[in-house]
């Protein structure tokens, strides 16, 4: 399935799969999604090669991507978030992308993509290892700089840190 070339703005939850849903091979390209509550929610299901890239994210009220869920355990399998921008601000409450905890699968890859400016959590998960590499988090110094060492919420749940710069610093 193939979602494309779309403007989705007030919509609630702008691309949503949900409870139990089956997706594979699923591509989320060059939309443009603003003022949701979410912006692409893939939740409680199992999604398989999956990818969200050329997307632009703007004023989400919770996550601008949601791959989560509450109580069951999701597969998230080659999962791919490229080339996006998220323009969060201070009224993302939450994260720019969520990855819920308890997930089986693997490779999940959220790569070159522009958070700025974020006030909270570019990448918000726990668990599993996430390729979170070769993104600019709003500032040459990477993720956590001098300018932000009071909120420090750029990322959570990842070891190491991603530095701009050379855009190719593993976590």
């Amino acid at each position: 399935m193939i979602i494309t070339d779309n403007t989705i703005d007030n919509s609630g939850i702008g691309i949503s799969f949900g409870q139990n849903a089956q997706v594979t091979d699923l591509v989320i390209e060059r939309n443009h999604l603003s003022n949701n509550n979410a912006g692409v929610s893939l939740i409680c299901g199992n999604h398989i090669n999956v990818a969200i890239t050329d997307c632009v994210f703007e004023a989400s009220a919770w996550e601008d991507i949601d791959l989560g869920c509450w109580g069951n355990v999701p597969t998230l399998e080659n999962v791919a978030i490229t080339k996006c921008e998220f323009y969060g601000g201070s009224s993302v409450p939450w994260a720019s992308v969520y990855i819920e905890a308890n997930f089986t699968g693997g490779d999940i890859r959220i790569n070159n993509n522009k958070f700025s400016p974020i006030d909270q959590y570019g990448v918000l998960k726990t668990g599993s290892y996430v390729d979170a590499k070769c993104n600019w988090w709003g500032d040459a110094s990477g993720p956590t700089h001098a300018g932000n060492l009071r909120r420090c919420h750029f990322i959570r749940g990842l070891s190491g840190r991603s530095l701009s710069p050379g855009m190719g610093s593993n976590f």
